[in-house]
């Protein structure tokens, strides 16, 4: 893109205009336009007239937004007439509300504001009037005592162009389907049946986990990620090539032909999305080496990881590159080689009206595998790739719709975010292709048809025998059962899903929606549990003697060697308080999900209208002196009480001093899956390593101050060594 905008400024001068810089910045602030967009709209007009306009445009809209924000704030009325009795807050600014105060750190402006305005606050996200909540009591009123009325999602233009319309598990509005969506996800995935399965995987993929970590940090291929810091130039184009594989066709077709590969543009989208593990200090900067050890970026690891547990249970196998490294190893032991493995296009094409043309043609054309050089086929190479794709797609998911995005509060505003509606969407639509691609190559594999014919391995059984002994392919897959239930109609439920005229019994559940189900589990499940285990090793290097005190209990009470049980974890009492205190510290969504009224409330005697946004600022409560003694302090202790932990200090919600994954009806419903992954990996890598910092970095160096997103991580990560304690 920089060298693009480098010949368009050259086209349209021969120098370098104060217009030609003025385009550059355009590009640069703006990196789903085109040049050509740029070319065929903007560059026939003067700057001049540019700016004449634009702000003839901003001054008019200014003053009747401020007018119209004057009246409704001092003259908002209910449906009868009554002057309604808002929460107070700080004035809005015309046009765009409270949102310039909002730009960085959200849940910590809040919760500095919450000290002067009181637990409940009113606040205006744009034209969006917003009830910010910052107190246990007042917490417990809106998610558990009135929690039908608040248990509703919005639906701004980004949360809608990423769930299609509100059909994601996470972002639907309150009602039919997703009660539908829920009620599969709780008894499909979060049921004992399921958690059996997780437990029997995640002790196979902890041990391969450990093995890719030692195998990286004694010097194994492990790219040194870019920081992108000339966003917008074409050094920043050349380093996000750097960071990505080459987009296939898949991530290219999927989206408009005139938007960038939105995997691509990640790095370099509006709002400052870019690639956080490109901040790690690695080998060649200031973190060196330790007794001949490198260190290791922890979040990319971690989060196929998590991916590969959640792609085994829901898709029936595994997709890291390690991964498919290890059943490629075990195809080839069971004597058929996958390079003459052909699979059989596409048996059935989805039938919801949102699969577009250019979908349907990637997935019939991609379904076939074909041999490439060296003998490795088409889908080997694809699914080296997979989980990076994963990783991005989910990292910039958890971004956008994480963060304050003008267009979702400022409609006068719109238009000048179509690029970016429209980058969303193809985000989403590439997360959806990826999705898919498990899901056919799943039911491919179940039909267990004829291979190559010049193969000496006729049917793909052999495959499914060897994998099956090896523990890498799961029988029992959670989309077996979504895909064998969805509704014989083979229509999608209609986008009004908060109708209350629709029963349960109505809502008709396509390929539509359980795809865009599983993409809400991948999601959520991959990101959250590695934000948190990211978070519990930072803080056990951060804090050293409790990194000892820690060992010490894994070493009387399981010992080095044992692989311990759930059980084994849930009776270590400082494991699970070390747990909870990162928790209370650094929140996996500071803000949870935004709520909605679905109909007008009184909340401890203010009005809150139909319609009103409601934010739950768990971290400030979980922050605040009022409720918690020295808040800023680490102190795993304050969860244990006699020696034990605190019975009334689980994260399942009943607590409303400590709850970091929600409450009520829209509790998360993964708690735990998330809670028993995370102690299992931190118990894991702790008896066989040693966790330590790099050479020259301190433990009071390490800066966790977190970065903005829907689910946050370090916003200056660092690597860690891990070296087996038998060196030691």
């Amino acid at each position: 893109m920089g060298a693009d905008v480098g010949s368009f400024a050259e086209d349209m001068s021969g120098k370098l205009t104060a217009e030609s810089v003025w385009m550059r910045r355009m590009i640069a602030w703006c990196p789903w336009l085109s040049v050509d967009d740029l070319r065929s709209h903007l560059a026939l007009l003067p700057l001049g007239s540019l700016i004449l306009t634009a702000l003839v445009c901003v001054l008019t809209a200014s003053s009747l937004s401020w007018l119209v924000a004057k009246w409704v704030i001092a003259g908002a009325k209910d449906r009868r007439g009554r002057k309604l009795r808002l929460a107070p807050g700080p004035a809005p600014w015309p046009i765009v509300g409270n949102l310039l105060q909002l730009q960085r750190h959200p849940h910590r402006v809040l919760a500095k504001m919450a000290e002067q305005y009181g637990e409940l606050m009113t606040i205006h996200m744009g034209t969006a009037l917003t009830l910010v909540v910052s107190s246990p009591a007042a917490a417990k009123e809106v998610l558990l005592t009135q929690g039908t009325t608040f248990a509703s999602r919005p639906l701004p233009p980004t949360a809608n162009a990423w769930s299609h319309g509100g059909r994601s598990l996470g972002l639907a509005p309150y009602g039919p389907l997703w009660r539908k969506q829920r009620k599969i996800a709780s008894v499909q995935l979060f049921s004992p049946r399921r958690m059996a399965q997780v437990d029997a995987v995640r002790r196979k993929l902890t041990n391969f986990l450990e093995e890719e970590l030692l195998r990286k940090g004694q010097g194994g291929a492990q790219k040194q990620e870019g920081s992108l810091r000339n966003v917008g130039t074409k050094e920043a184009a050349e380093e996000g090539n750097g960071l990505s594989p080459a987009p296939t066709p898949l991530l290219t077709e999927t989206t408009s032909s005139s938007l960038p590969n939105p995997v691509a543009a990640v790095h370099v989208a509006a709002g400052g999305i870019c690639h956080p593990a490109g901040n790690e200090r690695g080998p060649s900067g200031a973190a060196g080496t330790m007794h001949g050890l490198q260190p290791v970026h922890l979040r990319e690891n971690l989060f196929h990881f998590a991916l590969d547990t959640l792609t085994y249970v829901i898709f029936g196998s595994p997709v890291s590159p390690a991964m498919q490294h290890h059943m490629a190893k075990a195809i080839a032991t069971s004597g058929c080689s996958t390079s003459t493995m052909r699979m059989p296009t596409r048996a059935q094409e989805p039938e919801d009206g949102l699969e577009d043309d250019a979908t349907r043609r990637i997935m019939s054309k991609e379904a076939s595998l074909h041999t490439m050089e060296g003998g490795k086929s088409g889908d080997d190479v694809k699914d080296d790739q997979m989980a990076k794709r994963f990783y991005d797609v989910v990292l910039s998911m958890m971004q956008v719709v994480g963060m304050v995005q003008i267009p979702d509060f400022v409609p006068s505003l719109r238009f000048f975010y179509r690029g970016y509606l429209q980058y969303v969407r193809g985000v989403s639509n590439t997360f959806r292709a990826l999705t898919l691609e498990l899901i056919e190559k799943r039911r491919i594999f179940q039909q267990n048809v004829a291979g190559n014919s010049g193969s000496s391995c006729t049917t793909l059984d052999h495959h499914q025998a060897a994998l099956r002994e090896a523990g890498l392919i799961n029988p029992d897959a959670m989309v077996d059962t979504v895909f064998n239930n969805l509704s014989p109609s083979g229509t999608s439920t209609p986008k009004n899903l908060v109708a209350s005229t629709m029963k349960d019994d109505d809502v008709v559940y396509g390929e539509t929606e359980a795809c865009l189900l599983l993409m809400a589990l991948v999601a959520a499940g991959t990101d959250t549990t590695t934000s948190t285990t990211v978070f519990v090793l930072m803080e056990l290097l951060r804090h050293p003697e409790k990194m000892a005190l820690l060992k010490a209990e894994l070493d009387e009470a399981i010992g080095m060697h044992k692989v311990p049980s759930e059980t084994d974890l849930e009776n270590l009492p400082y494991l699970n308080a070390f747990l909870y205190e990162t928790l209370r510290m650094h929140s996996v969504s500071p803000m949870l999900l935004p709520h909605q009224a679905m109909k007008d409330a009184v909340v401890f005697g203010y009005d809150v209208p139909a319609g009103t946004t409601v934010l739950v600022n768990v971290w400030a409560i979980m922050h605040d002196p009022k409720v918690w003694s020295e808040p800023w302090e680490f102190r795993p202790e304050r969860f244990i009480r006699d020696g034990l932990l605190a019975d009334d200090m689980h994260p399942d919600g009943k607590n409303f001093e400590f709850f970091p994954f929600g409450s009520g009806r829209r509790i998360c419903p993964g708690i735990r899956l998330a809670l028993t992954t995370v102690r299992f990996v931190v118990s894991r890598l702790l008896q066989r390593f040693d966790v330590m910092l790099p050479p020259g970095i301190k433990p009071e160096d390490l800066d966790l101050t977190e970065q903005d997103g829907l689910v946050i991580f370090p916003e200056n990560p660092m690597p860690v060594i891990f070296r087996p304690r038998s060196m030691g």
